[in-house]
């Protein structure tokens, strides 16, 4: 449960919401267009960076979220 308070938290110490939301815009207009290789090797790092913090932030958030669940039904 630390654990994915951590992500969380770390991912929002990392990126704003403006941020997360135009790295997202990025990763879909990659995955469109398939432009990743003219991409910066510093921005294709940050993308590939964002990516990974933001799956791990996923999985704290639906870990927190389960737990505060199971926690209301008893």
């Amino acid at each position: 449960m630390e654990k994915s308070r951590e992500h969380i938290l770390q991912f929002i110490d990392s990126y704003s919401p403006e941020e997360s939301k135009m790295l997202l815009w990025a990763l879909l207009k990659c995955a469109v267009a398939g432009n990743i290789a003219e991409m910066l090797s510093i921005e294709r790092q940050n993308l590939l960076s964002f990516y990974e913090m933001l799956a791990e932030m996923i999985d704290g958030v639906y870990e927190e979220y389960s737990l505060e669940h199971k926690q209301m039904k008893r």
